[in-house]
């Protein structure tokens, strides 16, 4: 017990750990905030607020009074133009027809499982699953048997976009990795690599005892933090979108439809606190269990990475119905994806369908009891796993006299900054979503049509064209008014009307007083900042400065650190040659971070839209009206990129500031965090007064 007391009194004291696990904190209720606030892909363009106050509307009725509700809406805002607003006609338009999908979801809810009964049984009776697929024919029995039951079940509907952010949310996932992998680092590899856990050796019970203790409190942290950081994504996440009436059955909330337990939503959340908990205690004690096994941190990293990579790997590429489905299931990232636990889902075992709800405990189970044996065999081994060869060294391939190379060693492989620009540039290729997906950019047809005959500058013609236009639809009108059109005709012929009077009585007026050309710009929206991406902007800047941050404090901050600077000082020119490789590292890794980041979103949306017009005058945009005539859109993105880049410099030369007063690394990157990222993260969740504050003009770069 004295022992287990002194192990977690010297995780609670260390003051790294504890900051680092608050900031954590922090970032993760930006992260709640930023994801809940996510468009999904082609779906969502309308805020929370008003997906609330929809639900509010119907709140207390039946499924079919909420649905005819919801279609009388759809109705009146078809017939009449009732807010001139820019996008809001539309924007109610897809919230109008989400939320009817949802509704529809429960009324349908029967229909929906005895389909699924059905066609399992007509599968079954048809001979088309042949005796070479005895899964595929085991698991159509088990689904007609499953679903039988619920043929009765009536389904109340609720509002579930916010819950399906919830359960989906993912950054949560991966910051309690971090914490896991600062655990085992800081509290194991750390003590190994000084020699202090040698020490032990000399006892009775050898290091057996003291791993046994460290990892019960790792897993005790783990537990904690986890409770704490899906507690509070909880509350976030709930403040912006009401989950409605948590009584109800979990069949309602459309991503869950297929799931076969009787749970209402309130326990599938409590139960869904457990087994995320379970499944970072199950990747805490395998990390732990890789770091007794290869001893080094630089190799612990190197193998968490390759590990990690090769689960994802696997997931991605087995299919469902796959003879190695239980491969595709049963790994560390698919027990991120723990809604998957309440879905229907067979584990191919010997041509067996297995519950995946079974498995995903048992297996968990069963990892953790083999690592903690694992942990206790290799405890007491000396060696070091190496992966290298004694007689390959990566010095001898750094130019003996070069003070740059020296210093490019010294931040990526001492600095081990090699690896985390590694693990960025991957997160950045999976995390990448395509346009289509990411944003919604509501494609008028209509609109585009008109811009195939405007496109270019104003011009009298045009203008004589666009009258001509609304003289065809007060014609229309005066022939609707007196009878010799019918409804339907009349109504499919206004159907165009929103977008030209959009387009006749807002743009032209204000591209005639401007100077601005008729442009087809849903693209160079994206990239300028217009509401629809204005957030991009912001998580673009978040990303470059997390990664730079490091690196940036570590470039000078090291040289304090280590004493090495007094040295430096008295060699002739050695301050000024070594400042200026410094500066010029600085300045070339900001440049590379900075193309990664916003070139994989530039070329998807130069290769979605092209670059037709991209010489017109910037302000052709609405929400570029500031900008000068004289200044096309290709200068103002080229202003833009380079405005960005200068703030990445500034944020090099600010750290570089804080390095030479607190001379800790550390200490460092914690008053950047203060100065640069938090005034960034205020911006996003709302505080509109932070978008000019210290660096945040020149990071997000679109504030014209």
């Amino acid at each position: 017990m004295t022992l287990f007391k002194h192990e977690n009194k010297k995780i609670l004291s260390n003051t790294f750990f504890v900051v680092v696990v608050f900031i954590l904190v922090g970032v993760n209720i930006v992260l709640s905030v930023y994801e809940s606030r996510q468009h999904d892909g082609n779906k969502v363009s309308y805020t929370p607020n008003e997906y609330n106050s929809l639900n509010e509307l119907i709140r207390g009725m039946d499924n079919d009074k909420a649905y005819d509700t919801i279609a009388q809406l759809q109705y009146s805002l078809q017939k009449n133009v009732i807010d001139n607003e820019e996008g809001r006609i539309k924007e109610k338009k897809r919230l109008y027809e989400d939320v009817a999908s949802e509704i529809y979801s429960c009324i349908s809810y029967k229909e929906y499982v005895d389909l699924i009964v059905s066609d399992a049984n007509k599968m079954i009776k048809s001979g088309l699953v042949g005796s070479s697929s005895n899964f595929v024919k085991r698991k159509l029995h088990d689904i007609k048997i499953d679903y039988s039951n619920l043929i009765n079940t009536n389904i109340s509907y609720g509002p579930s976009k916010g819950i399906e952010k919830y359960l989906s949310y993912k950054s949560g996932d991966f910051i309690l990795i971090i914490v896991s992998l600062m655990i085992v680092v800081l509290f194991f590899l750390r003590e190994n690599e000084s020699g202090e856990l040698n020490l032990y050796k000399t006892t009775y019970n050898g290091t057996k005892k003291l791993v046994i203790v460290k990892l019960i409190n790792g897993m005790l942290i783990v537990v904690t933090v986890s409770v704490l950081f899906w507690v509070i994504s909880y509350f976030v996440i709930s403040h912006i979108y009401n989950f409605g009436d948590l009584n109800r059955q979990i069949q309602s909330i459309p991503m869950l439809k297929n799931s076969i337990m009787q749970l209402s939503v309130k326990e599938m959340l409590i139960l869904f606190l457990g087994l995320k908990v379970v499944t970072h205690v199950t990747i805490f004690v395998v990390l732990f269990c890789v770091a007794i096994i290869v001893k080094k941190t630089n190799i612990f990293y190197f193998f968490a990475i390759v590990l990690f990579a090769f689960q994802i790997c696997i997931y991605f590429c087995l299919s469902e119905n796959s003879a190695l489905n239980f491969f595709k299931y049963n790994n560390l990232y698919s027990y991120l994806n723990t809604y998957n636990f309440f879905g229907y889902i067979k584990i191919n075992i010997l041509n067996v369908p297995f519950d995946f709800k079974t498995l995903f405990i048992v297996i968990q189970i069963l990892i953790i009891m083999s690592c903690v044996y694992a942990c206790c065999s290799f405890c007491d081994r000396d060696y070091i796993l190496s992966v290298t060869n004694k007689n390959f060294s990566i010095e001898k391939y750094i130019p003996k006299h070069s003070l740059f190379m020296n210093e490019v060693y010294k931040l990526f492989i001492n600095g081990k900054f090699g690896l985390v620009i590694i693990v960025y540039f991957v997160f950045i290729v999976l995390s990448h979503k395509p346009i289509e997906k990411e944003f919604y950019v509501y494609e008028d047809s209509y609109m585009n049509a008109y811009l195939n005959l405007l496109e270019g500058p104003v011009s009298e013609d045009k203008i004589h064209f666009l009258e001509n236009e609304q003289e065809k639809f007060d014609d229309l009108n005066v022939a609707f008014e007196s009878g010799n059109v019918s409804e339907e005709l009349y109504m499919r012929s206004m159907e165009a009307y929103d977008t030209f009077y959009e387009l006749y009585y807002e743009i032209t007026p204000y591209l005639v007083k401007n100077g601005g050309h008729y442009i087809k710009s849903n693209g160079y929206r994206l990239l300028t900042g217009d509401t629809i991406s204005c957030d991009k902007d912001v998580k673009l800047a978040f990303l470059c400065i997390i990664v730079l941050l490091y690196p940036f404090a570590y470039l000078y901050g090291i040289e304090y650190q280590s004493g090495m600077k007094g040295i430096v000082s008295c060699c002739v020119h050695g301050k000024k040659q070594v400042f200026a490789s410094k500066i010029i590292l600085g300045i070339i890794l900001g440049l590379i971070v900075y193309m990664f980041t916003y070139g994989l979103f530039y070329y998807d949306v130069f290769n979605k839209y092209g670059i037709n017009n991209i010489n017109s005058p910037a302000n052709s945009m609405l929400h570029l009206e500031s900008v000068p005539q004289s200044i096309s859109i290709l200068e103002y993105l080229i202003i833009v990129s380079v405005i960005r880049y200068v703030g990445i410099v500034l944020v090099m030369i600010l750290m570089i500031f804080f390095s030479r007063f607190t001379k800790n690394i550390i200490t460092s990157c914690v008053f950047g965090i203060g100065v640069v990222i938090m005034p960034l993260a205020l911006y996003y969740v709302g505080i509109q007064g932070f978008k000019y504050f210290l660096f945040n003009p020149f990071l997000i770069g679109n504030v014209f």
